[in-house]
């Protein structure tokens, strides 16, 4: 393993992957303009809703949520978001997998 790649080896293992909603955007009819649906995930606690659901809003995610586009978000960032999305990772992509 080259440096680079141990150091980018690393990076990755405190980061984990958003789901991507993005290919299921879809437009909307609303007081006669066409809108766009964003898919989001609820990425900081709420009494409201529980962490990791995602749903379809309007244009913007509203705060405490992220795109659900498939980036990646660091563990420091969202570190009970990260183990949510962790636990539900399969177990070959779990941290402390044998690789």
């Amino acid at each position: 393993m080259t440096k680079t790649s141990a150091s980018l080896v690393a990076i990755l293992s405190g980061m984990i992957a958003l789901p991507d909603f993005s290919g299921h955007s879809r437009s909307v009819e609303l007081d006669g303009q066409t809108r766009m649906i964003q898919y989001c995930i609820r990425a900081l606690p709420s009494p409201e809703t529980e962490l990791g659901t995602v749903l379809g809003f309007i244009e913007n995610c509203p705060h405490g949520w992220l795109p659900a586009n498939g980036e990646y978000i660091r563990r420091e960032l969202y570190p009970e978001l990260y183990a949510v999305l962790e636990a539900l990772a399969p177990p070959e992509m779990q941290a402390g997998a044998q690789r």
